[in-house]
């Protein structure tokens, strides 16, 4: 699965960093760092080097930019930033 990543500021509402990462079976992205995810809570967990965003609300919706239904998730990474992220593949 290829997802598209991005993340804000909650106060400054600037884009600080996005990448578009391809999620493998094996809890690795392709990329570099690692995924899980939580089948009891529906959470997903990721680490990018040091950055670790947990408990990520994953939820059905539609992609506005390619006019598609498609799967996304959303919360907040350990400084209180904003990230969510769409499949895009």
């Amino acid at each position: 699965m290829v997802v598209f990543l991005e993340r804000y500021t909650t106060i400054k509402s600037s884009n600080i960093h996005c990448d578009v990462s391809s999620f493998r079976d094996d809890g690795t992205l392709e990329e570099g760092g690692i995924w899980s995810f939580d089948n009891n809570k529906i959470f997903l967990d990721i680490k990018i080097g040091e950055e670790v965003i947990k408990n990520l609300i994953i939820f059905a919706g539609h992609d506005w930019e390619n006019q598609k239904e498609t799967i996304l998730f959303t919360g907040l990474d350990s400084k209180g930033c904003s990230v969510w992220g769409k499949r895009i593949k």
